[in-house]
């Protein structure tokens, strides 16, 4: 299966689109991002994001730094 690039903007304009529209759907004060089912061990194998991960100081830059990363960064969108 593929796997969300958490290096990229276009990644996160696509998760905000997507709460976008089930918030829409599905108006409540909480929105649960699920996140338990998520494998990121795939971005371990990954040369250019673990690189990417290191540059930007977000710890050893392995795929436990990008998933907190790409849940921070989620989390934001979903505070607005």
């Amino acid at each position: 299966s593929a796997a969300l690039d958490p290096t990229s903007e276009r990644t996160y304009e696509v998760v905000e689109s997507v709460i976008d529209a089930v918030s829409d759907i599905f108006p409540d004060a909480h929105f649960h991002v699920g996140a338990d089912e998520v494998r990121a061990e795939c971005w371990d194998r990954e040369p250019r994001l673990r690189a990417w991960a290191k540059q930007r100081g977000l710890g050893r830059g392995d795929a436990r730094d990008l998933f907190a990363h790409f849940l921070e960064r989620v989390l934001d969108i979903v505070a607005r």
